[in-house]
Protein backbone atom coordinates (compact mmCIF):
# COMPACT_ATOMS: atom_id res chain seq x y z
CA UNK A 1 0.00 0.00 0.00
CA UNK A 2 1.37 3.34 -1.01
CA UNK A 3 0.03 5.64 1.65
CA UNK A 4 0.27 3.73 4.07
CA UNK A 5 3.95 3.83 5.96
CA UNK A 6 6.03 0.44 5.97
CA UNK A 7 8.04 0.48 8.83
CA UNK A 8 5.50 0.81 11.11
CA UNK A 9 3.31 -2.38 9.56
CA UNK A 10 2.50 -5.66 11.79
CA UNK A 11 1.78 -8.64 10.69
CA UNK A 12 -1.34 -10.12 11.33
CA UNK A 13 -0.80 -11.85 13.97
CA UNK A 14 -3.16 -14.55 16.31
CA UNK A 15 -3.85 -15.07 19.65
CA UNK A 16 -4.29 -18.50 21.08
CA UNK A 17 -6.65 -18.53 23.91
CA UNK A 18 -6.24 -21.75 26.87
CA UNK A 19 -8.44 -22.77 28.91
CA UNK A 20 -7.00 -22.90 32.30
CA UNK A 21 -8.87 -22.68 35.45
CA UNK A 22 -11.08 -20.30 33.18
CA UNK A 23 -8.87 -17.85 33.00
CA UNK A 24 -8.03 -17.14 29.11
CA UNK A 25 -4.27 -16.53 28.52
CA UNK A 26 -2.98 -15.19 25.19
CA UNK A 27 0.36 -15.62 23.56
CA UNK A 28 2.05 -13.98 20.53
CA UNK A 29 2.23 -15.97 17.64
CA UNK A 30 1.84 -15.94 13.99
CA UNK A 31 -1.51 -17.98 12.78
CA UNK A 32 -1.80 -20.14 15.69
CA UNK A 33 -5.23 -22.04 15.88
CA UNK A 34 -7.46 -21.10 18.45
CA UNK A 35 -8.83 -24.76 19.43
CA UNK A 36 -10.79 -24.09 22.02
CA UNK A 37 -13.45 -21.66 20.42
CA UNK A 38 -15.65 -21.90 18.16
CA UNK A 39 -15.02 -18.79 15.32
CA UNK A 40 -17.08 -17.59 12.58
CA UNK A 41 -14.72 -15.97 10.26
CA UNK A 42 -16.20 -13.10 8.51
CA UNK A 43 -15.38 -14.66 5.06
CA UNK A 44 -16.68 -18.16 5.87
CA UNK A 45 -20.36 -18.61 6.09
CA UNK A 46 -19.50 -21.52 8.43
CA UNK A 47 -20.50 -21.12 12.11
CA UNK A 48 -19.03 -24.15 13.74
CA UNK A 49 -15.41 -24.37 12.03
CA UNK A 50 -13.20 -25.34 14.17
CA UNK A 51 -10.30 -24.95 12.15
CA UNK A 52 -10.51 -21.05 11.58
CA UNK A 53 -8.26 -19.17 13.41
CA UNK A 54 -8.65 -15.99 15.17
CA UNK A 55 -6.91 -12.69 14.01
CA UNK A 56 -6.24 -9.18 15.09
CA UNK A 57 -4.52 -6.61 12.65
CA UNK A 58 -3.03 -3.78 13.94
CA UNK A 59 -1.39 -1.29 12.19
CA UNK A 60 0.05 1.81 12.98
CA UNK A 61 -2.07 3.89 10.21
CA UNK A 62 -0.79 7.61 10.64
CA UNK A 63 -4.41 9.07 9.31
CA UNK A 64 -7.25 7.10 8.28
CA UNK A 65 -8.51 9.52 6.40
CA UNK A 66 -8.64 8.67 2.55
CA UNK A 67 -7.05 5.29 3.40
CA UNK A 68 -10.02 3.05 4.21
CA UNK A 69 -10.02 0.88 0.61
CA UNK A 70 -6.16 0.60 0.83
CA UNK A 71 -6.81 -1.03 4.37
CA UNK A 72 -9.50 -3.26 2.99
CA UNK A 73 -7.62 -4.61 0.47
CA UNK A 74 -4.90 -5.30 2.14
CA UNK A 75 -7.09 -7.11 4.73
CA UNK A 76 -9.13 -8.92 1.90
CA UNK A 77 -7.35 -12.16 2.13
CA UNK A 78 -6.55 -11.97 5.70
CA UNK A 79 -10.08 -10.91 7.53
CA UNK A 80 -8.82 -10.73 10.67
CA UNK A 81 -11.91 -10.46 13.90
CA UNK A 82 -10.37 -7.17 14.84
CA UNK A 83 -8.88 -4.32 13.63
CA UNK A 84 -6.74 -2.39 15.95
CA UNK A 85 -5.28 1.37 14.47
CA UNK A 86 -3.38 3.66 16.54
CA UNK A 87 -2.71 7.33 14.99
CA UNK A 88 -5.95 7.48 13.44
CA UNK A 89 -5.39 11.70 13.22
CA UNK A 90 -9.73 11.25 13.75
CA UNK A 91 -11.76 13.84 15.56
CA UNK A 92 -14.55 11.46 17.43
CA UNK A 93 -17.11 12.27 15.04
CA UNK A 94 -15.45 11.38 12.14
CA UNK A 95 -14.26 8.08 13.65
CA UNK A 96 -18.01 7.39 13.91
CA UNK A 97 -19.16 7.67 11.10
CA UNK A 98 -16.35 5.20 9.27
CA UNK A 99 -18.16 2.71 7.61
CA UNK A 100 -15.81 -0.86 7.39
CA UNK A 101 -17.86 -3.14 5.91
CA UNK A 102 -18.58 -6.67 8.07
CA UNK A 103 -17.31 -4.41 10.92
CA UNK A 104 -18.39 -2.45 13.92
CA UNK A 105 -16.41 0.38 15.89
CA UNK A 106 -15.96 -1.67 19.10
CA UNK A 107 -14.18 0.82 20.94
CA UNK A 108 -11.76 3.98 20.22
CA UNK A 109 -10.54 7.12 22.00
CA UNK A 110 -9.99 10.74 20.00
CA UNK A 111 -7.90 13.47 21.38
CA UNK A 112 -9.36 16.52 22.02
CA UNK A 113 -6.38 19.02 22.06
CA UNK A 114 -3.63 17.73 20.42
CA UNK A 115 -3.97 16.96 16.83
CA UNK A 116 -3.44 13.45 15.24
CA UNK A 117 -2.86 10.20 17.23
CA UNK A 118 -6.04 8.45 18.89
CA UNK A 119 -6.95 4.41 18.93
CA UNK A 120 -10.01 2.72 17.29
CA UNK A 121 -11.09 -1.05 17.91
CA UNK A 122 -13.07 -2.64 14.82
CA UNK A 123 -14.85 -5.93 15.53
CA UNK A 124 -15.94 -8.43 13.08
CA UNK A 125 -19.88 -8.10 12.98
CA UNK A 126 -20.40 -11.70 13.51
CA UNK A 127 -18.34 -11.44 17.39
CA UNK A 128 -20.65 -10.35 20.69
CA UNK A 129 -18.73 -7.49 22.31
CA UNK A 130 -18.40 -5.17 24.37
CA UNK A 131 -16.66 -1.71 24.91
CA UNK A 132 -14.30 -1.44 28.29
CA UNK A 133 -14.92 2.42 29.14
CA UNK A 134 -10.86 3.90 29.63
CA UNK A 135 -11.29 7.41 29.41
CA UNK A 136 -10.40 8.25 33.05
CA UNK A 137 -7.28 6.09 31.84
CA UNK A 138 -6.27 8.32 28.46
CA UNK A 139 -3.81 11.05 28.52
CA UNK A 140 -3.08 12.63 25.05
CA UNK A 141 0.62 11.90 24.48
CA UNK A 142 0.83 9.88 27.44
CA UNK A 143 -0.80 7.30 27.01
CA UNK A 144 -4.06 6.45 24.28
CA UNK A 145 -5.89 3.25 25.13
CA UNK A 146 -9.01 1.64 23.37
CA UNK A 147 -10.48 -1.65 24.96
CA UNK A 148 -13.38 -4.25 24.26
CA UNK A 149 -14.16 -7.61 26.10
CA UNK A 150 -15.06 -10.82 23.28
CA UNK A 151 -18.03 -12.76 24.50
CA UNK A 152 -17.16 -15.69 22.17
CA UNK A 153 -19.12 -19.21 23.56
CA UNK A 154 -18.26 -19.21 27.15
CA UNK A 155 -14.91 -17.32 26.91
CA UNK A 156 -14.06 -13.47 27.79
CA UNK A 157 -11.12 -12.38 25.58
CA UNK A 158 -10.00 -8.55 26.45
CA UNK A 159 -8.18 -7.20 24.06
CA UNK A 160 -6.45 -3.40 24.27
CA UNK A 161 -5.28 -1.40 21.93
CA UNK A 162 -2.65 1.24 23.30
CA UNK A 163 -0.77 3.86 21.56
Amino acid sequence: MDNLPSNSSSPITSAEVKKDNDIPTTSKSTQTSAKDIILRNPKSDKKDDLNNRFSIYHQDIRGLKGKINELLLSLQAEAPHLICLTEHHLKEYELVNTYIKKYKLGAHYCRHNLKQGGVCIFVCDSIEFSNINLRKHNNEQDIEAAAVQLNILKIKLIVICVY
